[in-house]
């Protein structure tokens, strides 16, 4: 009897372990559960974080792209408008040669023809000059005969 009591007692103790262990294995089972709901929900979160990163990244590069592309055109235009100008002042630079060639040219015929022409009235004022002393002359002849 007194065995029997004995085993009773352990199988009675073992019962409260097997019903400890149960409860203990259920807390980890719930535990292990919590933490993969957990690590499956942060999983989910770093997966939207990373496609909203992947997104705003996308966002700036395109927006960065269209402003390269926008100065690489402004930066044409201005080398188009550079050369355009080089080539207007190249060209006004040609037609002032030439207008300066001919005006030197009108200027220098103009001058000729004034030398020309004060040669002409020095060789006229020359020729009244000598003239003038002649008729002098003339004059003291016919003053000294009368």
């Amino acid at each position: 009897m007194q065995s029997y009591a004995e085993a009773y007692a352990i199988i009675s103790s073992q019962k409260v372990n097997i019903a400890e262990l149960k409860e203990q294995l259920d807390d980890k089972q719930t535990q292990r559960k919590e933490r993969e709901k957990a690590t499956t929900d942060l999983k989910a979160a770093v997966f939207r974080a990373q496609s909203e990163a992947q997104e705003e990244l996308r966002r700036h590069t395109d927006a960065a792209l269209r402003r390269e592309r926008e100065l690489h055109e402004t930066i044409n235009k201005l080398q188009e408008s550079e050369r355009e100008r080089c080539l207007l002042v190249e060209t006004l630079r040609s037609k002032l040669m030439v207008v300066s060639d001919n005006k030197v040219r009108q200027l220098e015929t103009e001058l000729h023809e004034e030398k020309l022409t004060t040669a002409n009235q020095t060789k006229k004022i020359e020729e009244l000059e000598e003239e003038t002393r002649r008729l002098s002359k003339e004059l003291e002849s016919e003053k000294q005969a009368a």
